[in-house]
């Protein structure tokens, strides 16, 4: 087993990150498992990777840049790729997210225009407003 752990905590700085690789006597190749959390006044992001070898089995990222825009990003093999972003300006607000269910071979896209301080949900009774359209 091997691990590589950064920790830095400051007044306005967190960065703290793990890279654990481990090696079964069953397995020929490595497990690795790679964790990570910056936090600072201008940047958030996480992120976590799971992988045997070269195959990566699951990945997460999140990441948000001064409250203005972040991205996002969730894989896990074989079953859901996913990914999204959004971008705040002027009170301006926009999302777009897509999510890939590999099993059953159906995408979810999703698009969400707003405007700081209006809801935009229609009127009780009426669906005709749904930001998902199913591919």
């Amino acid at each position: 087993m091997d691990a590589d752990v950064v920790h830095q905590f400051d007044r306005n700085n967190i960065d703290t990150r793990v890279d654990l690789t481990a090696k079964v006597p069953q397995s020929p190749e490595a497990y690795k498992l790679d964790i990570g959390l910056i936090v600072n006044p201008s940047k958030v992001a996480a992120h976590t990777k799971v992988a045997i070898g070269a195959n990566e089995l699951i990945v997460a990222e999140v990441t948000v840049i001064e409250h203005k825009s972040g991205s996002f990003k969730f894989n896990v093999r074989s079953a859901i790729e996913s990914h999204g972003e959004y971008k705040k300006d002027a009170g301006k607000f926009n999302a777009d997210i897509l999510i890939n269910l590999i099993p059953i071979s159906r995408k979810i896209k999703g698009k969400f225009p707003a405007v700081e301080g209006t809801n935009p949900r229609p009127p009780r009774g009426r669906f005709n407003y749904w930001p998902f359209r199913i591919l």
